[in-house]
């Protein structure tokens, strides 16, 4: 009688418990095709980019400025994006701030790669992000970016036939003062990397918040800096 109770008793906890597995293992594994098939569509490529315009989702027309207008997101020189291997980290605080990155990584095969989001030296003295244009920039950023954090559960997915790669849900920062200092939050919707189109582009779907430097007040024309407003930014690699 107890070896048949006990077998019931098995028998009712196997059959809750099965279904779960299944998925807990799919889940898993989707994420790491998905860094895998990008990983296939990159190859040993390491392209640039740079923005090429910038679009308002609420009057959809371009709002980009030239490098010559306030430093800020609205400027074609402000953001930079490069897919690279890990080693790269150390070469671009030289002359950026690499204010993250986004590592897609096969561990079946070892192999990695990083998507950097790099804001330039120039920018980052422009804006005053920083005091002195000759500053060590890795020391500058851990030191200046107290106010924020990543907390968005980012999915990657990549499409082999089309050579598109598509990053949901991830978000940029550095943030220290929001009332003197400028601060930067952007949370990009969805970023697509067009790898088989020449030259290579991207499309990033984006709201932010940005505040300017104390010095930096002027109203940027079709620009507005709030949560609530949507933008796209076009990127182009260079060769």
């Amino acid at each position: 009688m107890m070896k048949k109770n006990k077998w019931k008793l098995l028998t009712i906890f196997g059959i809750s418990t099965l279904p779960i597995l299944p998925l807990c293992v799919t889940s898993c594994y989707n994420e790491q095709k998905q860094h895998k098939k990008a990983l296939n569509i990159i190859k040993n490529s390491n392209p640039h980019f740079y923005i090429e315009n910038l679009f308002s989702a609420k009057s959809y027309n371009s709002v980009l400025q030239s490098n010559k207008s306030i430093a800020g997101p609205w400027r074609n020189d402000f953001l930079e994006i490069a897919i690279g291997p890990k080693s790269k980290w150390f070469e671009y605080w030289k002359d950026y701030w690499i204010v993250d990155r986004l590592v897609l990584e096969d561990k079946e095969s070892n192999s990695k790669k990083c998507i950097f989001f790099l804001i330039p030296r120039k920018v980052l003295f422009e804006a005053k992000f920083i005091d002195n244009e000759n500053v060590d920039l890795k020391e500058a950023f851990f030191k200046y970016n107290s106010g924020y954090s990543n907390f968005k559960k980012t999915k990657v997915y990549a499409n082999l036939k089309s050579g598109e790669i598509t990053i949901k849900n991830f978000e940029l920062g550095a943030a220290k003062d929001w009332k003197e200092l400028p601060g930067l939050y952007i949370n990009i919707h969805k970023l697509t990397i067009h790898m088989n189109s020449d030259p290579k582009t991207i499309e990033m779907d984006f709201s932010l918040k940005y505040s300017k430097s104390k010095e930096h007040q002027q109203k940027i024309e079709g620009f507005e800096d709030d949560y609530i407003f949507e933008y796209k930014y076009i990127f182009k690699e260079k060769k």
